[in-house]
């Protein structure tokens, strides 16, 4: 006794054994009805699949396997939510990025104008990424491709021993009331093993810049220390770490009575001060240099550059007039 529509209350979707078995009962001439009941669904499910999945040419037999891909295509293609359906949305978003507005900014700015018209600058990135690729050059970093998200954190923090957190450095620090509370980065490039270390003062913004053969621990800690040990105690009390491995030799620095502390992963910005400083060494440097062919004049009169260049936060003087001041 068939079954009627009525027993199949369960709804799912047919997979390629269901398939299969649809084309096996076709060939064999069973109606709807029957090749229903063998499959164990509805008969309108048989009729919505032989039209949905029916090769273009009538002629053509059902196929199976040709008919699970045309409904694998038709998932994946679903799954693609369109971003901004609104079309207000959609200009706003364009408008700004054309003249240089991040999508941060964008989605917090439409948010204070618009309030019913919310979005978020995950879902920009991602219109731009998916939709209009020809925008990507107006992006702040401009990167062809996005980084993956949910990096292991955990796994780069637990390369450097002894690591001490930003969050314990003592509060005067963040005051820059005081010399000698430093941070230091590193700058490269592709083309060679060769890269810039960059040191910055907190307060004064003296920068001291160092040519490295590599970005090994040992050879980081040691130009360090040999441009460090040079310097008054007042000058070197704590400096700052990002969480790079080229850092793991950190308490090499102990010998020279220094403190050491390291930001957050993936918080760049928590060291502000060298971050600034190495956007002003890449427009001498920039990302395309070879730093083989750099030579250490070179560098040395970078350095000088910049610690001769007025600055608005020191009240437009220079890093070296107030170093002097400093030590006056």
């Amino acid at each position: 006794m068939l079954q009627t529509h009525s027993e199949y209350k369960t709804y799912r979707h047919l997979m390629l054994e269901d398939r299969i078995k649809i084309e096996i009962l076709l060939s064999f001439g069973k109606t709807q009805i029957e090749i229903a009941a063998a499959v164990g669904c509805s008969q309108s499910t048989i009729s919505r699949e032989l039209k949905r999945n029916q090769p273009p040419k009538n002629k053509v037999d059902y196929n199976a396997h040709r008919s699970q891909q045309r409904s694998d295509d038709r998932k994946h293609h679903a799954a693609k939510k369109e971003r901004f359906t609104h079309p207000f949305i959609r200009e706003y978003v364009l408008d700004k990025i054309t003249i240089g507005w991040s999508p941060e900014q964008i989605a917090g700015r439409i948010q204070l104008e618009y309030p019913e018209l919310k979005t978020n600058y995950e879902s920009i990135y991602q219109y731009i990424y998916n939709e209009k690729t020809d925008l990507i050059p107006l992006l702040p970093k401009r990167h062809r491709k996005r980084k993956k998200r949910g990096l292991k954190i955990k796994n780069r923090v637990g390369k450097i021993p002894n690591r001490i957190s930003i969050d314990e450095r003592p509060e005067i620090v963040n005051k820059r009331i005081r010399t000698g509370d430093l941070e230091i980065d590193t700058l490269g490039s592709r083309k060679s093993k060769q890269c810039l270390q960059v040191i910055t003062d907190r307060m004064t913004h003296y920068t001291m810049i160092n040519l490295l053969k590599d970005k090994s621990a040992d050879e980081m800690m040691d130009k360090a220390i040999k441009r460090l040990e040079k310097m008054p105690a007042e000058f070197r009390r704590t400096i700052t770490f990002d969480n790079g491995t080229e850092n793991a030799a950190h308490m090499k620095l102990k010998d020279l009575g220094m403190e050491t502390y390291f930001c957050h992963p993936y918080h760049s910005w928590e060291k502000g001060t060298v971050e600034n400083t190495i956007g002003l060494v890449r427009r001498v440097f920039p990302k395309s240099t070879n730093f083989s062919t750099v030579s250490n004049e070179q560098v040395k009169k970078l350095e000088k550059l910049l610690n001769n260049r007025p600055r608005k936060c020191l009240n437009f003087m220079t890093s070296n007039e107030v170093m002097k001041l400093c030590t006056s």
